[in-house]
């Protein structure tokens, strides 16, 4: 073990060794460089590495290019950064040897160097005529930072020339800096407080007094209360930063003893900082909730929320109730946030004597604070007849009723004001769908339907039962169609009209053919069509339901309705039964705004049948933004004319280590033996409604890299002749006509139409073109369209 560890250390050594002797002949090198005809790009390079691993050595050589203009400041540079007494030596001794800006660096070299004995030998230039000069001297005293470099700094404080006294004061505020770094703090606090105290700028003056602030926490007690309660902008703002900054308990404290005088920011920062301390800040919420600025209510109601205080319930709720809309968001956030012990008993005990739209806010927050408890409550402040209190009560209940609450809120119905029943109703309904209890709500209701003693609870009852919509109620609701209470019928079409499927389709139909109320007629065919909108009905059955009722519609509304859901249909059918209205003056706009949604769904496949109605549409007296949508279309059709959009794919192929560059020029199955080897399949067209010519070979073969896919198309063209071919792709593209190649670019790019052209012979007859589409990454795609006489 001795013995491995002897060998450790010496192996050590000698690593060690080794490196000082490469680092001993890089620095020779170096040197070497410094002293030939070299270059002074070579020579600069040289200084850099010299200022890493050079050592006492290299000094002379780089002191003797300090006086050079083209190499001072890689010497410079060099000398700066090495940790030897006679760096700084050198650096001295160019002082005498140096001008202009070439002294300037020398002089910052040293400042950088905080080199204590250059001090007396650059102080007199501290009012050299050369501003240059004397701004770096007072920066390099500022880094240095000794007394002797302060005092310097104080003596010349009063230089007339504005940039130099700019670099002085400058240089000032970095030795206070710098001593308060080093422990001196009484020197720092006196330089600050003395800055501050003299006619200097606005700007040295409030860093000044910002930086006697953070290092002196007697006088900061004083000052910066006055300073947020002053006339001055900027020391108040710097006041608010250094509160939030320092996290001062004492000055909080005293902030807290001046808090009326202090403005809305103040009082905000204050508040801020003190919640960093928890439970203490309690007090101060208290305060802030009292204040009388808006913008500190709403910070102490939201901190509120995390730091909870029951006594102030009371304020709470009367600001949720009475205050400013943001007051009032703040405070109602409160009332659900706030936790502890305490806090549930005291929105129970004020609940007792609170106003009524203070209570409407108990209630709602006992909702929101998902306090299943209070669903007792709750179910006796809905019965109350003030609707704010019933209202917010029932909201709660909508959160908080479970299922088993589901009898009680039934029987609701039945004690409030007849006016009111149906607002009981809308939150039956929300508590049975949420707990996908529509069978027992229904049965509840059913059970309880014959204690119901005027048309407003039937009403309310048959409302509900429509909103379940279990088909157990549809018996009721059928026999409620033809009650002598006109009340009661409309109530029995609404809830069939809010039919969950087709079930009551034809209920609704036979009162608009044979009721004698027009009212009813009109509301139950407008439920008929919205009924058959949200129903899962195909769209063959759809449109002979919407044919039925355009025939029943006796006003243009219905009609129009008609209109607005037929254009949700995609057929051929749907599109020339709204072309049959275009000729009626009252509803040619709906008629033409309904053809052309579905022409947009189906022109890439129904072109031909459709064009001569668009066409029409484009003529006739219709809405300038239909006009405009119809001439779009029409527009489209005629592109996909000259665009080939009925394809075969194959594919995808690839190899191994083969990316799309490399698979460009290797032939698969479709390219051999005339393809009798490659499987074909149908590829999908018009997926993109914007580019319907767009062959998305990514979608049809389910994404992939570093791949070719093969497309194939089959043309009939009439005459032998010269066409040319347009060809965009993602990425690469070849192209064959009947077996030849006519065209080639491998390439990664975005698809665009028509990006690459060929013109190539086409035969009479049957013509064969075959595209090969290379893939780098997503997306994949490729178009080819032709332009010649057809």
């Amino acid at each position: 073990m001795k013995t491995y560890t002897v060998s450790k250390i010496l192996f050590t050594g000698f690593i060690l060794l080794a490196a000082c002797i490469a680092q001993a002949a890089d620095e020779k090198d170096l040197i070497a460089i410094l002293k030939s005809d070299a270059s002074v790009s070579a020579k600069c390079t040289a200084c850099q590495q010299l200022r890493i691993y050079g050592s006492a050595k290299s000094i002379p050589v780089l002191a003797a290019l300090l006086t050079e203009e083209n190499l001072s400041h890689a010497a410079r540079y060099a000398l700066e950064g090495m940790p030897y007494p006679e760096a700084g030596k050198a650096l001295r001794s160019a002082l005498d040897r140096t001008t202009g800006l070439n002294k300037a660096g020398v002089i910052d070299s040293l400042g950088w160097r905080r080199d204590i004995a250059t001090v007396p030998l650059i102080v007199p230039l501290l009012s050299d005529t050369n501003v240059t000069l004397a701004a770096t001297t007072a920066s390099a005293l500022g880094k240095i930072s000794s007394d002797d470099a302060v005092a310097a700094l104080i003596a010349a404080r009063d230089n007339s020339n504005p940039e130099v006294q700019t670099a002085i004061l400058d240089a000032l505020l970095l030795c206070a800096e710098k001593y308060l770094s080093s422990g001196k703090k009484d020197e720092a606090v006196s330089l600050y407080r003395d800055l501050f105290q003299s006619k200097v700028p606005g700007s040295i003056r409030l860093a000044a007094w910002r930086g006697w602030m953070l290092s002196d926490s007697k006088q900061r007690r004083i000052h910066i209360p006055k300073a947020l309660s002053g006339s001055d902008a900027h020391m108040r703002f710097a006041a608010i930063k250094i509160i939030r900054e320092l996290k001062d308990r004492q000055l909080i404290d005293t902030c807290l003893q001046k808090w009326n005088s202090l403005p809305a920011p103040a009082q905000l920062a204050v508040l801020e900082v003190h919640l960093h301390f928890g439970s203490e800040a309690l007090q101060t919420i208290r305060t802030a909730s009292q204040s009388s600025h808006l913008e500190v209510r709403v910070a102490a109601w939201r901190a509120l929320g995390d730091l909870s205080d029951a006594s102030l319930i009371p304020a709470v709720v009367q600001a949720a109730a009475h205050g400013e809309s943001i007051e009032r968001d703040a405070a109602q956030e409160a009332l659900i946030r706030m936790r502890g012990p305490k806090v549930r008993p005291a929105l129970l005990n004020y609940l007792n004597k609170a106003k009524s739209s203070e209570k409407a806010e108990l209630l709602r927050a006992l909702g929101q604070r998902g306090d299943a408890a209070a669903i007792p409550i709750l179910l006796e402040n809905a019965k109350v007849d003030e609707d704010i209190v019933k209202l917010a009560a029932l909201d709660s209940l909508r959160i908080l009723a479970s299922q088993d609450e589901i009898p009680a809120l039934v029987d609701l119905i039945f004690v409030v004001e007849p006016t009111q029943a149906h607002q009981v109703s809308k939150t039956l309904s929300a508590v049975a769908r949420r707990h996908s209890a529509d069978k027992e709500c229904t049965e509840n209701i059913l059970s309880k339907l014959d204690r119901a003693r005027n048309n407003e609870q039937i009403v309310a009852l048959l409302m509900t039962l429509g909103g379940l919509g279990n088909d157990l109620a549809l018996p009721v609701l059928r026999r409620s169609l033809n009650d002598k209470s006109s009340d009661i019928q409309y109530a029995a079409i609404k809830a069939l009209s809010a039919w969950p499927n087709s079930a009551a389709a034809e209920d609704l139909i036979k009162v608009a053919r044979s009721s004698s109320n027009q009212t009813h007629r009109v509301l139950a065919l407008r439920g008929y069509i919205d009924l058959v909108d949200a129903s899962e009905l195909s769209s063959r059955q759809k449109l002979e339901h919407y044919q039925i009722a355009m025939e029943l519609a006796d006003g243009n509304s219905e009609q129009k309705k008609v209109l607005s859901v037929l254009a949700k249909l995609s057929t051929l059918e749907a599109f020339r039964m709204a072309m049959s209205k275009l000729d009626e003056p009252s509803l040619k706009n709906e008629a033409a705004q309904a053809a052309c949604v579905i022409a947009e769904k189906i022109y890439t496949t129904k072109s031909r049948q459709i064009k001569v109605d668009l066409e029409k549409i484009a003529e006739a007296n219709v809405g300038e933004s239909i006009t405009k949508q119809a001439i779009e279309i029409l527009q489209n059709i005629n592109k996909v004319k000259y665009y080939i959009m009925d394809w075969e794919v194959s594919g995808p192929y690839m190899q191994e280590g083969k990316n799309y560059n490399a698979l460009f020029d290797i032939p698969f199955e479709p390219e051999i033996n005339d393809g009798k080897g490659a499987k074909w399949r149908k590829m999908p067209t018009g997926t993109d409604a914007s580019q319907p010519f767009y062959l998305d070979i990514l979608k049809a073969l389910n994404g992939g890299e570093q791949r070719v896919a093969y497309l194939r198309t089959k043309l009939q063209w009439p005459a032998e002749g010269q066409v040319k071919l347009w060809i965009g792709s993602d990425d690469g593209n070849k192209v064959w006509v009947n077996g030849k190649l006519v065209h080639a670019n491998n390439v990664a790019r975005a698809f665009t139409p028509d990006q690459d052209s060929a013109t190539v012979t086409l035969k009479k007859g049957e013509n064969i073109i075959m595209m090969k589409i290379t893939q780098n990454n997503m997306p994949w795609g490729a178009s080819l369209s032709i332009e010649g006489s057809k």
